[in-house]
């Protein structure tokens, strides 16, 4: 709830995702371990992001997207052992296609990569301004 205080929106979805993976999977548990890395995550931003979608996966893993427009998107599904799989989808100064990344790795990797080339515009609020 801490990592969210300013985001209270983004801490009911959080509660109503876990609330609704346990009443609807059998047995099945939340990774603890998902749910730390994207804590993480949120932590290392900047406070001032866009609340991205959030769903719960049927493995129990945690995933966000924030989305521009067909252009300029960055979707992240944290796994365990603080790796996070990736899809970016970045403006091309050079042609109407957009630029795609995508792959998984470390998650304190992930953000340095993040900072390093300047795809903090992807989740910051000023996207949508």
């Amino acid at each position: 709830k801490n990592c969210f205080s300013e985001k209270q929106t983004l801490f009911n979805r959080l509660v109503q995702l876990i609330n609704f993976f346990y009443d609807e999977e059998d047995g099945g548990e939340v990774s603890i371990e998902s749910l730390k890395s994207m804590l993480v995550f949120f932590s290392s931003i900047k406070s001032n992001y866009n609340i991205p979608s959030m769903t719960l996966n049927e493995d129990g893993t945690f995933q966000v997207n924030w989305r521009k427009d067909n252009l300029n998107l960055i979707t992240l599904r944290f796994r365990n052992e603080n790796f996070v799989d990736y899809l970016i989808f970045e403006s091309s100064r050079y042609t109407e296609k957009p630029i795609v990344s995508n792959g998984n790795m470390n998650l304190f990797d992930f953000i340095d990569r993040i900072k390093n080339l300047n795809l903090a515009y992807l989740i910051e609020n000023k996207l949508n301004d």
